[in-house]
């Protein structure tokens, strides 16, 4: 539904509540990686091989490993025990903070093709397409690993409970996708792109992640706010310089 809210306030457009969960619930199961807190409750991240491919603690090895992995493949494996914790709030499987929430059973419910869930783990390993054996085995060594409180194979910290409690699911195959790039051309107060030594590249501003300068903004909506201060204090830049582009500066600069 199309509506004015107010005189002063522009056009909005409002979508009823069910059918705007609907749509919420779908992307994030199909474009957001599972919360972290999962492996910390025990799930475990395998490559097509069967085998796990990566310390779980962090997104960033885990996103190396699952690209590195010939089929560019992961899978998710846990057990019952965290599928119940990851079932209701406050655990979600994946998120947009304060916006929407996505459980197990909306992963069966709009992307059934990434579910898997089976009695056995040789049941599930059938269902995700890796060699039963290969699975049967990891799953025994995390478990052990678990019972000992050292993950003998990459360091991990937060073990959690295991893989252990039956019936067992998988969410995959997951791929791993530059989405973002961390960083950004190197900046001056003024938003002039710099080249090596810290001159300004006459002609040439940055704003928003192109021009972060290396900086990293990691909580949710700040990049949405540098992109909107770092546009305008770049835009007062522009129209108050009377520099053209520097095409020659800008082949030789090393940024």
């Amino acid at each position: 539904m199309v509506q004015n809210e107010h005189p002063d306030c522009g056009w909005a457009v409002r979508l009823p509540k069910k059918l705007l969960a609907y749509v919420i619930r779908s992307a994030l199961t199909s474009w957001v990686g599972p919360n972290n807190t999962m492996y910390q409750a025990g799930a475990i991240l395998i490559g097509h091989s069967g085998k796990r491919i990566a310390n779980e603690d962090s997104d960033k090895l885990m996103a190396r490993a699952a690209a590195a992995d010939e089929k560019n493949t992961a899978f998710m494996i846990f057990d019952e025990r965290v599928a119940r914790k990851f079932s209701a709030w406050p655990h979600p499987v994946s998120t947009f903070p304060g916006v929407a929430y996505a459980y197990v059973n909306d992963y069966k419910r709009f992307r059934s093709d990434v579910y898997h869930r089976a009695e056995t783990i040789e049941e599930l390993a059938a269902s995700i397409g890796v060699a039963s054996s290969v699975l049967n085995s990891t799953v025994d060594e995390w478990n052990a690993d678990v019972a000992n409180g050292k993950d003998s194979r990459f360091g991990r910290q937060h073990l959690g409970a295991g893989v252990s409690e039956g019936p067992f699911y998988g969410l995959g195959p997951m791929n791993a996708f530059i989405t973002l790039a961390d960083g950004g051309l190197a900046v001056d107060t003024e938003l002039r792109v710099t080249q090596a030594d810290g001159e300004a590249i006459p002609g040439l501003w940055a704003a928003g992640s192109t021009g972060q300068g290396g900086l990293q903004l990691l909580n949710h909506g700040l990049d949405i706010g540098w992109a909107i201060v770092s546009g305008r204090l770049a835009g007062r830049s522009v129209a108050q310089a009377p520099n053209r582009l520097d095409l020659e500066a800008i082949e030789n600069a090393v940024v």
